[in-house]
């Protein structure tokens, strides 16, 4: 019998103009925050856009830029939404940025959050499990205010 899916939370709490700081959830396990861009109701600006929410479904892609196999988040109308190191949401293009540590300028520690939450959906991979991730908004009225 297969291993149950790895099911990933993405939980964003903070809602700024520019960007929007949430935590990640592996299993019920808290892993780290996370830096995205801004929330947008409307059309999407490739690049300036925080994934929709809903359940997605994360598959090992080859990454050009990364030049390896790494987790891609599966969105339609969207590619290439990885999860990698970052400060805010200049270094985003749509991805999800992992830290450790944060403020309301952005998330630190990246490297080794990034590093640790690809390790971890590349082992699940290897055990022939699924992973899906749910993205959500923490407050969906405060989420409101800052969209556009």
């Amino acid at each position: 019998m297969p291993e149950a899916a790895l099911e990933l939370l993405l939980e964003r709490a903070w809602y700024l103009p520019t960007r929007s700081i949430g935590r990640l959830f592996m299993g019920q396990a808290y892993e780290c925050f996370t830096a995205e861009d801004r929330i947008r109701t409307g059309k999407k600006i490739a690049a300036e856009t925080a994934i929709p929410t809903g359940r997605w479904r994360v598959v090992a892609t080859w990454s050009p830029k990364f030049k390896k196999v790494l987790p891609e988040i599966i969105v339609p109308g969207w590619s290439g939404l990885r999860f990698h190191g970052g400060h805010d949401e200049k270094d985003t293009a749509g991805c999800v940025l992992c830290g450790y540590s944060k403020d309301p300028e952005g998330i630190y520690e990246s490297a080794p959050a990034a590093k640790a939450v690809n390790a971890t959906i590349m082992a699940a991979f290897k055990a022939k499990r699924e992973v899906w991730i749910t993205v959500v908004n923490a407050n969906p009225e405060a989420a409101q205010t800052v969209t556009g």
